[in-house]
């Protein structure tokens, strides 16, 4: 249990930042603690790499729908699974950062 709710921290703190980042755009390409972290800001339209940012959208939306789909199925399918704690940590920070 502990882990999903690390999964959906992992999303809202994610979505909490973009969102800021958005509106408050004199923060993209500054740096903060005196140069230590950098905010770029930068669309990505495609799936990895904008491997598919010259498709059309639907085909685009599609992918997202099947690739976010099939990781919720996944994570249904390891809730069932015994795993060790460090795997199941790994895999909540991967699937939180993923979603």
């Amino acid at each position: 249990m502990i882990y999903i709710l690390i999964i959906c921290f992992i999303i809202i703190a994610d979505l909490t930042i973009k969102n800021k980042i958005e509106k408050t755009k004199e923060l993209e390409n500054r740096g903060l603690f005196d140069g230590k972290i950098v905010i770029n800001s930068l669309k990505n339209y495609g799936v990895s790499f904008g491997a598919f940012s010259d498709k059309p959208v639907v085909l685009r939306k599609f992918l997202s729908f099947f690739i976010v789909g099939g990781l919720i199925i996944y994570i249904f399918m390891l809730c069932f699974k015994k795993l060790n704690r460090i795997s199941e940590l790994a895999l909540s920070f991967i699937l939180g950062g993923g979603l």
